[in-house]
């Protein structure tokens, strides 16, 4: 595998929206208007 390429899996809700990596990582955002 190359080491170069990182995975990211999205889910995008009315209110979050969650990321998780390759690596395993999960981060969370608000989804709200700038």
């Amino acid at each position: 595998m190359n080491k170069g390429i990182k995975y990211f899996g999205i889910d995008i809700s009315q209110k979050v929206f969650d990321v998780t990596d390759s690596d395993g990582n999960y981060y969370q955002f608000k989804n709200n208007e700038l």
